[in-house]
């Protein structure tokens, strides 16, 4: 077991390369997916299908981008599984018109790239989106994705696979007995994940999706309100942003719904039986 005083200088190490990573919005385009992964960070086994609409992250990009179209190093189009929104192409394409400089990356699981229209890889090649593959142990044929972003002229990553088994980071969650906001701050992998979510800009996706796991388990994990739509509470509002010095707090400070992440575990992957013990 480490000591105390390494524990914390390695809390600290994460925290402040946490903190000096460029600032990223990640676009949560689609609620439901279609794998079924035992405790899901984004929460899609027990979700409702659900898309973002268009004009939605229209209205969203447009107002950030009039505020500063420079504020985002990266936007990251997720969800869910983001190639099960029709429209992703377009997206691409909106993002890329809304900030000319920013790196886009589409993270996807690999079932559907195959299946993808040639509007689609147009759309990636020619807006400089990189696919971002996640390795999942599932019958998908990682190399013909390689193949296929090659032959169509799009950057092809991957952006996580299993490491001795272990997969996901799971945010065990309470409502019941929650902790100290500030502690559960300095010990989060999910730091700078600004996730835009129903027009409200979140520092997580722990707490964006955290209507799903009141809907489905009957439980109470509350947003607190911002003042003027800005400060003090669990997110941002969209069109309340004036500055990038708006989600730069929002990513550099514990919120209240910090309270609820109680602790951090590893776990293997594994198909989801909707158990509420695989989030709470």
């Amino acid at each position: 077991m480490k000591n105390p005083v390494a524990r914390l200088c390695n809390v600290v190490k994460t925290v402040k390369a946490k903190i000096d990573e460029p600032l990223r919005l990640e676009l949560s385009l689609v609620d439901h997916c279609n794998l079924n992964c035992k405790g899901c960070t984004h929460y899609c086994p027990i979700a409702p299908q659900h898309l973002m609409p268009v004009d939605e992250v229209d209205a969203a990009l447009s107002h950030l981008a009039a505020v500063d179209s420079s504020m985002f190093s990266y936007i990251y189009l997720l969800g869910g599984e983001p190639l099960l929104h029709p429209a992703i192409g377009d997206i691409c394409r909106m993002v890329r018109r809304y900030f000319p400089t920013v790196g886009i990356k589409l993270l996807t699981n690999g079932l559907r790239v195959a299946q993808m229209d040639d509007a689609f890889w147009a759309a990636c090649r020619d807006t400089d989106t990189v696919l971002s593959v996640t390795i999942y142990p599932v019958k998908v044929d990682y190399d013909l994705i390689e193949q296929l972003c090659r032959r169509h002229g799009v950057r092809y990553e991957v952006f996580h696979q299993p490491k001795e088994g272990r997969f996901f980071s799971k945010h065990v969650i309470d409502d019941i007995n929650p902790g100290n906001r500030h502690v559960n701050f300095l010990r989060c992998h999910e730091i700078g994940c600004l996730t835009l979510r129903n027009s409200r800009i979140y520092p997580c996706a722990t707490s964006a999706y955290a209507d799903l796991v009141n809907n489905a388990f009957g439980r109470k994990f509350e947003h607190s309100e911002p003042r003027d739509g800005r400060h003090g509470g669990d997110y941002v509002e969209v069109q309340a942003v004036t500055s990038r010095t708006d989600l730069t707090r929002l990513k550099l400070r514990p919120t209240p719904f910090c309270r609820y992440c109680t602790r951090i575990e590893p776990t293997e992957w594994a198909p989801s039986r909707r158990s509420p013990s695989e989030w709470l």
